[in-house]
């Protein structure tokens, strides 16, 4: 799996309002880079779907690998993750 992103902030943008927080300086760059399918042995109380009924020793859940990087608002910046899976 190859994940880029290439962002450039522009400084005289203004300054940008979520949930009632200001952020002038800095925000978070949260990437899911990896969802593998994980065998773990639970019954179908868990979940009611078909695969499931058919395969009630098997439960498919996804475990996620989760990047987070915090970086400066006025800067330009690039993230690259390489992995083979």
């Amino acid at each position: 799996m190859v994940l880029h992103v290439t962002t450039y902030i522009d400084a005289n943008v203004p300054d940008v309002v979520l949930h009632e927080n200001t952020y002038k300086k800095s925000y978070v760059m949260t990437c899911i880079l990896a969802i593998p399918k994980v065998r773990i042995g639970l019954s179908d109380v868990i979940t009611r779907s078909n695969r499931t009924r058919k395969h009630s020793s098997q439960v498919y859940t996804h475990s996620a690998i989760i990047y987070t990087s915090s970086v400066n608002l006025n800067q330009h910046f690039t993230f690259t993750y390489i992995q083979n899976l």
